[in-house]
């Protein structure tokens, strides 16, 4: 009996010793050096604020600072709410009455409006409706270009069914600034893909899509062809081809499209956010500061500010 409490005794003392040595290395920057006390407390009191909207991808890491899982893009807003944003009002008069008519958009632009990718921006979310595939890399990542917010055919044959709906109830003449109302967000977008300033011809890295079945030159408009949802990950400079140097390959950067619900779902260790500070050029004692110097001086933009200090670095293409 002596000897199982003993043994009991030895077994609780290694579990102690064990726990400690973990905590210690807990308080430990990456780069193996210690952290004070009060510096570590202040980290504990507030990296999972920020955590929450950070997911990894392909071992480097996305900062998401608008993801809300149940809103569809970084727009922040639902259907509804975007009928309400983009009504229009008028002031209409009969004789010395004065009225206002409210007239609310097409629900079906409405949603397009709350779904799409706003733009392409690091941090940014949302449906694309299809894209072009270039190369296939392995099971759950390949290179597109041409990406679509709206599928410009369907969207045309939408558009004359409806302009030839509108003549028929009009004696042959249709309605034309009711339907450029009712068309106006999804004709933005439209013309948003087209332009070439806003980068949505270039190629990017797609991450986290089944890819078997898909072959170079398909245009992949999701599962069921009903779009898929991205988030603008980071901007990385493509690794050369084989045989081909640097020298000689265009090594303009280009930016990384992932897959974002699952990315999102999973959730960040307190070593990954140490990853992510370091990432940033940043020690945890450098994020505490940080965090207090900002909230201190800045408190109503306080943590937009944090947020932005570890988000991935922009690329101006231009320069």
């Amino acid at each position: 009996m002596q000897h199982l409490k003993h043994l009991f005794l030895l077994v609780l003392l290694g579990s102690l010793v064990l726990a400690a040595g973990e905590a210690l290395a807990r308080q430990t920057e990456l780069d193996g050096s210690p952290i004070p006390g009060q510096i570590y407390s202040s980290y504990q009191a507030n990296w999972r604020k920020y955590a929450v909207f950070v997911g990894e991808v392909d071992g480097a890491f996305a900062v998401i600072p608008k993801y809300d899982r149940r809103l569809e893009s970084s727009r922040g807003i639902n259907t509804g709410q975007a009928m309400e944003k983009l009504k229009v009002q008028k002031e209409e008069r009969n004789g010395n009455l004065t009225r206002k008519r409210v007239k609310y958009p097409d629900r079906a632009d409405a949603e397009a409006y709350s779904k799409a990718l706003p733009e392409l921006s690091v941090g940014s979310y949302g449906w694309v409706a299809s894209a072009e595939v270039v190369k296939i890399i392995d099971r759950k990542q390949m290179i597109v270009k041409e990406v679509w917010l709206v599928d410009r055919p369907k969207l045309r044959a939408a558009y004359e069914k409806d302009k030839a709906k509108s003549a028929r109830e009009n004696d042959g003449e249709y309605n034309k600034e009711l339907l450029n109302f009712n068309y106006a967000q999804r004709i933005k977008m439209m013309e948003q893909q087209e332009d070439r300033d806003e980068g949505f011809e270039r190629q990017f890295r797609l991450v986290g899509y089944d890819t078997r079945g898909l072959r170079v030159g398909d245009r992949w408009k999701g599962l069921n062809d009903e779009g898929f949802q991205v988030a603008v990950a980071y901007w990385e400079e493509p690794e050369p081809e084989e045989g081909e140097s640097r020298r000689r390959r265009n090594d303009e950067p280009r930016l990384v499209l992932t897959e974002v619900q699952d990315v999102m779902r999973k959730t960040l260790s307190e070593e990954d956010f140490k990853k992510l500070l370091g990432e940033r050029g940043m020690t945890v004692a450098a994020f505490v500061d940080l965090v207090r110097t900002v909230r201190e001086r800045d408190r109503r933009n306080a943590e937009e500010r944090i947020l932005n200090a570890i988000m991935p670095p922009e690329v101006d293409l231009d320069d």
